[in-house]
Order: structure tokens, then C-alpha cells, then sequence
């Protein structure tokens, strides 16, 4: 299997609280790989160093077998155009509608022209069940519809890896399961994701493999057909978690 991307040995400290220390993994092309753990563990931090956010303290970063946790603001740039943040809340810029929200990346970093970015726009939301929204602003938009508008969002410039920051933390039952099916619709296509999450069954439904961040690193790893076996050790924990 091809590694995309690869932590080791990942360190890092916010005055004198330890969040990792020694955290390591590889994420594999076409993989959606599920990041659980509880609050505080270090989760969102994990996926901030990933796109340059953070630094470690200690510890390297690979993406395609290129160092990249020592290149500068400039450098990480161009690299942010294959690596894909998608946040919690969406990130929308409010003053902007959801087309505009979406040709936004396109206009800085392409010189695609405007009508060529409409229509893929317009064709990345009907993926996602966005049907007539392109006009609309954010505050017209219920939380599960800029969710997935920042999917969209994110996949204009068709990233090769896309991280998911608890896509569906307070959605109700109906937009976490529109959420999922946007994820296994990727998962079908060439995307290589990563998902932090607090929601199992949004992690069994759409992970192929799982990864428990607990005492500061990387605990315990299975792949969803592993977890058929009730005994494995990261069964316990999910289901101690949906109980």
C-alpha cells in the first residue's frame, strides 16, 4: 500500500500540558482513516500540523515522502491546494453566497474563468444533494447544508487528501446521515481522507480503518473487518463509548 502521509514520533506541547508524546501513523492512498479519541486528546491538532498550522516540538511529518513539517508559510501553500481542511462549522465567509463561497479557492489559484468554475461548482454540489442552493447565502443554510457546502468547498480544487474536523458534531439524526453519504461517495472516487470524530456510527459506516488516540499517542489500530471480532480491544472501547 502506498503511505501518503506519515506521522512519527509526533510531540507537541501547549505551555506545560503534554497533548502528544510520540504519536505515530501512516494514512495509505484510498483509505478514509477514522481518528477517535476523547476531548482533549489532540485530535484537531493532529490534522492543524497536517496542513501547517502547528508545529511539532519533536517528531517529522511526510506527505509523499517530502518533509513537511519545517516548510515555511510560503512553502506550505502550494501544498494546501492537495491537502483539504474541512472544519467543523463549515468555515463560510458569511458575505458571500454559496457559489461565490465556492469559486473563491478556484479564482486565486486557477485562471479557470468564471463560467467553467460556475459549472463545476454547481456539479459538486448536485454530489452532494446541494440542488439550488448556488445563490444562497450562509444564513439561509441549516447547519448540515454548510457542512457539506464546505465539503464542496474543499474538493474545488480536488485535493488528493481531505481532513474531516467532526463533520457531524450536532447535526440531528437525518443531516448526520446525509454527511455520511457524502463521505461514501468520495470514498468511492480517488480521495485519501482522514476523520476525526466523536460519532461511532459515523466512523464504522465510513472508515476502513480505525485509529484510538489515548495517553497522549496512538493506542490502538483496526481495520473495520478486524472490529467484526467482538474480542478485539478497540471493540471494547466503541462499544463502551455507544453505551
Amino acid at each position: 500500500m502506498e503511505t501518503v502521509l506519515k506521522v512519527s514520533n509526533f510531540h507537541k506541547s501547549f505551555g506545560t500540558k503534554e497533548i502528544h508524546k510520540g504519536t505515530s501513523f501512516e494514512l495509505f492512498r484510498g483509505e478514509c482513516l477514522g481518528l477517535l479519541g476523547g476531548s482533549g486528546t489532540g485530535k484537531s491538532v493532529i490534522l492543524r500540523a497536517l496542513v501547517g498550522l502547528e508545529r511539532p516540538d519533536d517528531g517529522e511529518i511526510y506527505y509523499k515522502n517530502r518533509k513537511v513539517h519545517t516548510l515555511s508559510e510560503s512553502e506550505w501553500r502550494p501544498l494546501r491546494k492537495e491537502i483539504a481542511y474541512v472544519f467543523q462549522n463549515g468555515a463560510l465567509f458569511d458575505s458571500l453566497s454559496v457559489l461565490e463561497n465556492l469559486s473563491y479557492p478556484l479564482l486565486r489559484h486557477t485562471k479557470l474563468t468564471q463560467e467553467e468554475i460556475t459549472k463545476k461548482a454547481i456539479r459538486i454540489l448536485n454530489q452532494l444533494d446541494l440542488f439550488d442552493t448556488e445563490h444562497l447565502y450562509p444564513n439561509e443554510l441549516s447547519g448540515g447544508m454548510q457542512k457539506r457546502v464546505g465539503l464542496a468547498r474543499s474538493l474545488m480544487l480536488k485535493p488528493e487528501v481531505v481532513l474531516f474536523d467532526e463533520p457531524t458534531a450536532g447535526l440531528d439524526p437525518k443531516n448526520t446521515i446525509l454527511i455520511q453519504e457524502a463521505i461514501c461517495k468520495l470514498s468511492k472516487t480517488d480521495y485519501t481522507s482522514i476523520l476525526v470524530t466523536h460519532d461511532m456510527s459515523t466512523a464504522l459506516r465510513v472508515c476502513d480503518r480505525i485509529m484510538l488516540l489515548e495517553d497522549n499517542k496512538i493506542k490502538l489500530t483496526a481495520t473495520i473487518e478486524e472490529l467484526k471480532d467482538k474480542s478485539h480491544p478497540l471493540y471494547e472501547f466503541i462499544k463502551g463509548v455507544q453505551n
